[in-house]
């Protein structure tokens, strides 16, 4: 039930790329079982789904850091149903764009960026979420250790952004301004 599986393994510098098919009730990483993980470190995910999309999520049971996602799937919302893009798993350091097409019944429907399980940590999420005039969802991302950050102007109309610890909702022209980043907390150093 999904792309790649893999326990108790950690990956890095590797890169995956390219047009995926997803079949209902998949995830696109999934690490196995409560006793089982996986670590990602300084990946590179760009993807690009198709598909009926997706019910379940990203990942489940996998731990990012400093990796770099680049999506372009449908995902599905049912109404009075909870979603989760990452389930059991963390994500820090990591940047996230491109965008997200939602499908399915919606209105009611629960988004959630994390389950809670593990939080976020110094995240960047810049992803459009389009197709949304047609849903009322609320979008929630949970909880994050420090500072992690939203932009606000890709999400679409018919979603309720919900607040969570650490997670601020920033502007396009905000996310591009890293004086003001780091005066929110969010940590932006030059390369």
């Amino acid at each position: 039930k999904s792309l790649l599986s893999m326990a108790n393994t950690t990956l890095t510098g590797c890169s995956f790329t390219g047009v995926k098919y997803f079949a209902a009730e998949a995830y696109l990483l999934v690490a196995g079982s409560s006793t089982h993980s996986m670590t990602c470190k300084s990946c590179t995910f760009a993807m690009q789904a198709q598909g009926s999309g997706i019910p379940y999520g990203i990942a489940t049971r996998c731990d990012f850091t400093d990796c770099n996602f680049m999506l372009d799937m449908p995902f599905t919302v049912e109404s009075g149903r909870r979603v989760n893009l990452f389930s059991y798993s963390g994500l820090e350091d990591c940047l996230m764009r491109g965008s997200i097409t939602l499908s399915g019944t919606g209105n009611g429907g629960l988004l959630y960026i994390t389950d809670g399980n593990k939080p976020m940590k110094n995240s960047f999420i810049a992803v459009e979420i389009t197709n949304t005039s047609e849903y009322t969802i609320g979008l929630y991302p949970v909880k994050a250790t420090a500072t992690s950050c939203i932009v606000k102007d890709l999400i679409g109309s018919g979603i309720t952004c919900n607040s969570g610890s650490n997670i601020q909702y920033v502007t396009a022209a905000q996310g591009k301004n890293a004086a003001y980043l780091n005066s929110i907390g969010f940590p932006v150093t030059e390369v």
